[in-house]
């Protein structure tokens, strides 16, 4: 059996029907070139921010295209993306950040951060940053859940 990454599948399935929607939340929706484009626009931003293979990217955006957008950039770098609540209290988010040391917080508020790089809600790229196709990276993980909150600290 041949594997293949989360990032190349995406750039595949934008190849085969680029037209076909991707992905659609609310009144908003994008085709898979337009998922590409703006995964691999991204995914370069978080290179150059210092993402990179294996490090852990905190996604607390709200339900959106944007939210996989943010998934789909971190799997086309070999980052692994951790997905929290965009509403979770900011306490619970601040103990995330010191367990999983991630390299940005993307959706999160600055301040609680630690001095880690930020992008708020609604953050775009440079748009003269290239989209074509990334050299294929695969990541440690998928994704990074949380804990549940059994133990009282998320894991």
């Amino acid at each position: 059996m041949t594997f293949i990454s989360y990032g190349r599948q995406l750039t595949s399935l934008a190849e085969q029907d680029p037209d076909r929607p991707a992905i659609t939340c609310g009144e908003e929706s994008i085709t898979r070139s337009e998922l590409e484009s703006q995964a691999n626009r991204l995914a370069r931003d978080l290179a150059a921010g210092g993402t990179g293979e294996g490090d852990m990217v905190t996604i607390a955006l709200p339900n959106s295209v944007d939210w996989f957008v943010a998934f789909a950039a971190c799997w086309k770098i070999g980052a692994t993306p951790q997905p929290v609540s965009a509403n979770l209290p900011a306490r619970e988010l601040q103990a995330i950040l010191e367990l999983a040391n991630p390299s940005v917080l993307i959706g999160g508020p600055a301040e609680l951060a630690g001095g880690r790089r930020t992008l708020p809600i609604g953050y775009r790229p440079d748009p003269d940053l290239p989209d074509d196709v990334l050299p294929d990276a695969t990541s440690p993980a998928w994704k990074a859940p949380t804990s549940g909150g059994s133990t009282g600290r998320p894991n």
